[in-house]
């Protein structure tokens, strides 16, 4: 039995998200090259609306696809001191989160090397240290592990402002996130992006196009 179904009425993506729910399972997802076939032989080239989305890219710690610690412990405080217009997630490629000079939180690419702040001690008192050697968000993470607890976790404005009378320049601090996830709440990896996607054009790309439909179940 084919387990998609296309729905050719035009629609926003969460109305489609909340008709494939009601009438069968959820969105499409696609875990394979096979399902990647079978939904493009089934739309006939309609471009239409798929599962995968990246809408929680701005909250903290609540969906699969949200900001989190490196110390993959749920944040008590929902804090964020994100400057203003950010996180941007430009041209889809920053995914980790580096504190400037003014204290503010701004997201990067996670490759790009910078120096970094770790913590040590209990979360309830906390120690921080910057450190001067610049590397990437990995690989201050590790180091982190390595020689302290983990890259710094900031969870109210005091812990904040500590963490700014150390950074003279723009520093590496916990929190990352992973993007893209399925409606359906699956968490299978497989992605067949166009040449040049994501893109995040003008920074309102949060929903996925393709010849696609919903799932009719399992």
């Amino acid at each position: 039995m084919n387990k998609y179904i296309l729905v050719t009425k035009e629609m926003t993506w969460q109305d489609a998200q909340e008709y494939c729910r009601q009438t069968y399972v959820d969105l499409a997802t696609a875990n394979n090259m096979d399902d990647l076939n079978q939904l493009v032989d089934l739309a006939g080239g309609v471009i239409t609306w798929i599962g995968l989305h990246d809408l929680n890219r701005k909250s903290m710690d609540l969906y699969p696809n949200s900001w989190k610690w490196s110390t993959q412990t749920r944040s008590q405080t929902g804090y964020m001191n994100f400057a203003s217009g950010q996180p941007d997630y430009n041209r889809a490629r920053e995914e980790c989160v580096m504190m400037k000079p003014d204290g503010t939180w701004d997201d990067a690419v996670c490759s790009q090397q910078y120096k970094f702040v770790c913590f040590s001690g209990p979360s309830s008192a906390k120690t921080y240290h910057h450190v001067t050697q610049t590397l990437s968000w990995e690989s201050a993470k590790s180091y982190c592990r390595t020689h302290y607890t983990d890259l710094a976790k900031i969870e109210n404005q005091a812990e904040n402002q500590q963490v700014s009378s150390l950074v003279t320049t723009s520093s590496w601090i916990g929190l990352s996130r992973v993007p893209w996830t399925w409606s359906d709440g699956s968490n299978g990896s497989f992605r067949h992006w166009a040449a040049g996607e994501p893109n995040n054009y003008l920074s309102t790309g949060f929903c996925t196009t393709d010849s696609y439909g919903c799932n009719l179940g399992h």
